[in-house]
């Protein structure tokens, strides 16, 4: 069976600019915060939320980045699971508070990456992401 489901996605930067990304268990890949609504969520709930149970950090969100709903880049198959097609709402956010990251159950690392020296292994979903972060002004809707 396959679904379409509303997710959220975040973009967090460091004082220097670096590109806070995880390493997440399943995949053994690169990526951004992200993760699906609960009932009864707004989009910024969901956001700070995702960081928090990911992170055990408090955010604060800053901006749209896009609206993201292509198939090619919003449909994923879960290895244990059928395929479910993303509806991602992307948003910048920054910490509200210092503190170190605590890794979840879906987290091998977390690790902060100048922008020029992303790593090669990234979930195909987190570089369309990643592109228009770091490259566009404007929000999207792709």
């Amino acid at each position: 069976m396959s679904l379409t489901r509303p997710a959220i996605a975040v973009f967090l930067t460091n004082a220097r600019g670096e590109v806070l990304l995880q390493k997440r268990k399943l995949e053994q890949q690169w990526g951004l915060i992200s993760g699906k609504f609960e009932f009864g969520e707004t989009v910024e709930q969901a956001a700070v939320r995702e960081v928090w149970e990911e992170t055990g950090r408090w955010c604060r969100i800053e901006q749209l980045i896009g609206v993201y709903s292509d198939p090619l880049t919003q449909v994923y198959a879960y290895p244990d699971q059928a395929a479910v097609h993303y509806v991602t709402i992307y948003l910048k956010a920054s910490f509200t508070e210092e503190g170190p990251i605590v890794l979840n159950d879906e987290s091998l690392e977390f690790r902060f990456f100048p922008p020029d020296a992303l790593p090669d292994n990234l979930l195909r979903m987190s570089e369309f992401w990643l592109a228009d972060a770091l490259h566009s002004e404007a929000a999207h809707l792709r």
